[in-house]
């Protein structure tokens, strides 16, 4: 896959900095290959420079810091708001717990992160 250009930056943050729904915000020059990336994770477009991810689970703190750590492997700047993060370590606990219960077992993987149920086949 191409890497992004340098000007590149996405920004991640709380729909109307309310849990519920998680926005990208992309700026620069490489916005169809985050684009992308962002629907592979379930974000869908709201318009050019903006998607959204919203789950009937709940879980979009959590899968928003999964898809940063994907794309940040892909060379894109992520950044997270503080209202966001704020989610994300709150959720951090019950997405590990919840995982705990589901698998039986470990709730991380071998990379130390939680198991990944936020891929856009676990939206629906």
């Amino acid at each position: 896959m191409p890497h992004p250009d340098a000007d590149l930056n996405l920004r991640l943050g709380l729909l109307n900095d309310r849990s519920g729904a998680v926005t990208a915000t992309i700026t620069g020059t490489s916005t169809p290959i985050v684009r992308a990336l962002l629907s592979l994770h379930g974000f869908e477009p709201l318009d050019e420079a903006t998607m959204v991810m919203a789950r009937i689970d709940r879980e979009e703190p959590h899968c928003a810091e999964l898809t940063a750590h994907a794309l940040r492997a892909e060379g894109v700047r992520v950044d997270i708001t503080p209202q966001l993060r704020e989610e994300v370590d709150t959720e951090w606990t019950w997405a590990a717990k919840r995982a705990r219960q589901h698998s039986g077992g470990s709730p991380v993987t071998e990379t130390g992160d939680p198991p990944n149920t936020c891929s856009s086949t676990a939206t629906s």
